[in-house]
């Protein structure tokens, strides 16, 4: 991929002037069209199979109002368009469903040439998502792109396409594991004792390999200290700073340090919390305090935001562990007797990882995304299901 289209910006007349006078040759990355009609059905069709076939390869720009001879661009040839906010809506709405598995990120940009005349951007990021088809009526094709075009892709290439996929997340299950083998024994960038039961949360943007590791560089002007802040604390006090890998945010307690939440570079974010309990000084049973549920519901639609404002896309992974629990009990409150629990045993296991789910848009119910992770770690503890939940499924705000 041309590294120059591929981070280049298309804002003005001026750059798609610059993109001309470079001669730059379509391929695997850019693609020219004079026109983009979008009434007929073979018109959203070849529409959808140009898009798709970006997608599936590592992503890209179709220009739009652009003439070109054999691949090369020779000048302008803006779009007359005259109300852009509902032709941009027709082109996001045939986009989001005529492509499967649901595809979100993308940018539309229209370059004013002159009064209601246009140069339209499409770009499209690789999807670690797919591979994807574009599905339209009853016409459903795979494409990606080749040094002529788009192409058709086979049973072999479709094959080799979800290894790649399947590999990635094996990639990532591996890098959550070693992290936490890596908390446990005190490699972690705030003043908390390892030693004690953490709470931790692990997200992963599933374009990690391929992240731009100097994507942090563009907050330095202090907005990105604002948004990010420890695990249920958005109304209370983060400190923050800069460290080697990223962004620290902390939330002191006595003696050192009780929560953090590390943004990497790489756009991973961990978030840890010191999650024992000591019910009374007069009782020897140890006690794991799980309101942390509430503060990573709070919290996680903030976190996504993040991710995707330093350049992350969906589909993005994420788990929860419960480490150093071992022996302790579930607490919920202060009336609470352990002989509350009938059939309630002690957690088991000193490192309890969840399963990893995958969020592929924007979520709206966080507390329902996430109740069968923390049902998982109840289980270790004796209970059917978190009882910070309702009947309904829902965590009470």
């Amino acid at each position: 991929m041309n590294e120059w289209v591929r981070t280049k910006e298309f804002r003005s007349l001026e750059d798609i002037d610059l993109l001309i006078d470079a001669k730059m040759q379509e391929g695997l990355d850019v693609e020219y069209k004079s026109e983009l009609h979008l009434n007929s059905d073979s018109e959203k069709k070849e529409f959808l199979y140009d898009a798709v076939s970006f997608i599936n390869s590592d992503g890209g720009h179709i220009f739009f109002g652009i003439d070109e001879s054999k691949g090369v661009p020779t000048n302008i040839n803006p779009i007359h368009i005259d109300d852009t906010d509902t032709f941009k809506a027709k082109i996001d709405q045939i986009l989001r469903t005529g492509i499967e598995p649901r595809y979100s990120a993308f940018e539309i940009t229209f370059i004013s040439a002159s009064e209601n005349k246009f140069i339209i951007e499409l770009a499209l990021n690789k999807s670690y998502h797919g591979p994807h088809r574009a599905s339209y009526q009853s016409h459903h094709r795979f494409y990606q792109r080749s040094s002529i075009g788009k192409v058709e892709l086979g049973i072999l290439e479709l094959k080799q396409k979800f290894l790649e996929m399947n590999l990635i997340r094996d990639q990532i299950k591996n890098k959550a594991k070693k992290r936490i083998e890596e908390i446990r024994n005190g490699s972690v960038p705030a003043h908390i004792e390892h030693t004690k039961p953490l709470f931790v949360l692990q997200m992963f943007p599933i374009d990690i390999f391929d992240f731009n590791a100097n994507k942090l560089k563009q907050y330095k002007d202090g907005s990105l200290e604002t948004k990010l802040y420890v695990l249920g604390t958005k109304q209370g006090v983060s400190f923050k700073r800069y460290n080697f890998d990223g962004l620290l945010a902390q939330y002191p307690d006595e003696g050192g340090v009780g929560a953090y939440t590390q943004l990497y570079r790489s756009g991973q974010i961990e978030a840890v919390i010191r999650c024992d309990y000591q019910k009374s000084e007069d009782t020897t049973e140890k006690f794991i305090n799980p309101r942390y549920e509430f503060a990573v519901v709070e919290s996680l639609s903030d976190y996504f935001k993040i991710l995707i404002d330093i350049g992350a896309n969906y589909p993005i992974a994420l788990n929860v562990s419960l480490i150093n629990a071992s022996s302790y009990f579930m607490y919920l409150n202060e009336t609470q007797s352990f002989y509350q629990f009938q059939g309630s045993k002690q957690i088991q296991g000193n490192e309890l990882a969840t399963d990893f789910i995958e969020i592929t848009d924007e979520p709206e119910n966080v507390d329902v995304l996430l109740k069968p992770l923390f049902d998982q770690i109840w289980n270790s503890a004796g209970f059917e299901r978190s009882l910070n939940y309702d009947n309904s499924g829902r965590l009470p705000q």
